[in-house]
C-alpha cells in the first residue's frame, strides 16, 4: 500500500470502484491484496447484503409433482418460466455432479449437496463451488445449516442436525468450519423436553452466536452455539399443518410472520430475550382493496393461499403472495406491487420450504487445497 496515503482513506478510494476494477487491484502488492481482502470485500459485501438482488425458491411442476429451484430477479421480476434458473445453472455447472439439493443459502453463499453424499459451498458471484471434506453420515436423516456472516469474517460454518430422538437430553451437532477444514462434533443440552415432539425442522437463521430453526411444530429451536444450550421457544401463533409462518431477519431483528388465529389478517413478531413483540399487522381485506388480482385469488381461500413468504433486510418491506405469485407490500407507504408471477402449470412451494432473499457477495472462498483460492474476479 502507498506510505502516503492512511488507510482509512486507501480505503475509502477502493471500495468506490467497480467490484471487479477492485479485485483486480490485489495484484498491486501484497499490502493492497491484504488490505482488500480483509478489509473493502467485507465492507462491500456488508453493504450488498441490505439490498437483495433477487429470490431463490423451490417451485413444483404440476402435472409430473417435480420439485426444482428457481432464481427471480429483485426488484425487475419477471415471470417464471423457462429461464428463470439461469442464475442457478450458472451455477451449478460448477458442481461435479448434476444430481444435488440446495439446502441452505446465506449472505450471498449457497450450500448444495450432492447424490454421493457430499456437500458443496457455492459463491456464483466469484463462480467459485467449493467441495467440503467428506463425513461420513451416521444418522439417516439431517437437515444441514449454512452460518456466514460475509461483513465479519471470510470464513462460514456449516452445520449437521440429526434427528432429535424421544427423551434425548443432549444432541450432537456435525459442525465443519472453512477457518481449519476440519469438520467437529459440537454436544449441546438441551434445556426442554419439549424436543421429543418437534419434526420436519426445516427453515435456519443465524444471529449472534444462535441458531434458530423452524419447525413444523409450535416453536422456535434455538440453538447456541456459543453457550452449548439448546431451548425451545414458544411461537406467538401455533402453526397448522398447511400454514408454517416464516423466520427472517430484518434491521438485526429476528423476525416472525404468520396469519392471526382469526385468518384475518398477517402479523410480524420480533424476538427480543425469548419473547414475542407484536410488529405490524396488516389486515388481508386492506390487500384485497389495493389489488384485484389478490382480491380474485383470495376468493374464499384466504386461509390456505395466501401466504407471507419474506422481510427485507434493512427496509420495511414485506413479501407476500400465493403460489403462483410473489408481491412486495411496503409497510411505510402501503404500496402493494407484483414481483413476479409463476407460469401456467407451476407453484411456489412455500410451507417447510423457503424463500430466500439473495445478495451478492464478493468474498473468495478457500478451496481446502494446497493452491491458493482462485477467482473469476480477480
Amino acid at each position: 500500500m502507498d506510505d502516503r496515503l492512511s488507510e482509512d482513506l486507501a480505503v475509502e478510494i477502493l471500495c468506490r470502484l467497480p467490484v471487479k476494477s477492485l479485485m483486480q487491484c490485489k495484484r498491486v502488492s501484497k499490502g493492497w491484496y491484504n488490505l482488500i481482502s480483509n478489509v473493502c470485500v467485507p465492507n462491500i459485501s456488508r453493504i450488498s447484503s441490505t439490498t437483495p438482488s433477487g429470490f431463490l425458491f423451490t417451485f413444483v411442476r404440476q402435472k409430473i409433482s417435480s420439485y426444482h429451484n428457481a432464481y427471480v430477479s429483485y426488484p425487475q421480476g419477471r415471470y417464471c418460466d423457462n429461464d428463470c434458473s439461469g442464475f442457478l445453472r450458472s451455477c451449478t455447472v460448477l458442481l461435479p455432479h448434476r444430481a444435488y439439493q440446495l439446502q441452505d443459502a446465506c449472505n450471498g453463499l449457497l450450500l448444495f449437496f450432492s447424490a454421493d453424499g457430499r456437500h458443496y459451498v457455492c459463491n456464483p458471484t466469484t463462480k467459485q463451488c467449493i467441495a467440503v471434506p467428506y463425513v461420513r453420515r451416521k444418522y439417516k436423516s439431517y437437515v444441514a445449516s449454512l452460518v456466514f456472516e460475509n461483513f465479519m469474517s471470510p470464513h462460514y460454518k456449516i452445520i449437521r442436525f440429526p434427528d432429535i430422538k424421544f427423551g434425548c437430553s443432549f444432541i450432537k451437532l456435525d459442525v465443519f468450519s472453512s477457518a481449519t477444514g476440519n469438520w467437529v462434533k459440537q454436544k449441546l443440552r438441551i434445556e426442554q423436553s419439549v424436543f421429543s415432539s418437534v419434526k420436519f425442522i426445516e427453515r435456519t437463521l443465524y444471529l449472534n452466536g444462535k441458531l434458530y430453526r423452524q419447525s413444523m411444530s409450535k416453536y422456535l429451536l434455538c440453538f447456541d452455539l456459543d453457550n452449548l444450550i439448546a431451548k425451545a421457544i414458544l411461537l406467538p401463533v401455533a402453526n397448522s399443518i398447511d400454514k408454517f409462518g416464516f423466520i427472517g431477519l430484518s434491521k438485526g431483528l429476528l423476525y416472525y410472520a404468520n396469519h392471526d388465529s382469526s385468518k384475518s389478517k398477517f402479523c410480524f413478531w420480533i424476538l427480543e430475550d425469548c419473547f414475542w413483540r407484536l410488529k405490524h399487522c396488516i389486515l388481508i381485506s386492506h390487500l384485497m382493496s389495493l389489488s384485484p388480482q389478490v382480491r380474485e385469488l383470495c376468493k374464499d381461500r384466504i386461509s390456505t393461499n395466501f401466504m407471507a413468504y419474506a422481510i427485507h433486510p434493512s427496509a420495511d418491506i414485506v413479501f407476500l403472495g400465493f403460489p403462483t405469485m410473489l408481491l412486495s407490500y411496503n409497510l411505510q407507504d402501503g404500496k402493494l406491487e407484483v414481483i413476479f408471477k409463476m407460469v401456467k402449470g407451476r407453484l411456489i412451494y412455500g410451507g417447510k420450504y423457503s424463500v430466500f432473499l439473495y445478495s451478492p457477495s464478493f468474498i473468495v472462498l478457500n478451496d481446502f487445497t494446497k493452491h491458493p483460492p482462485r477467482s473469476s474476479l480477480i
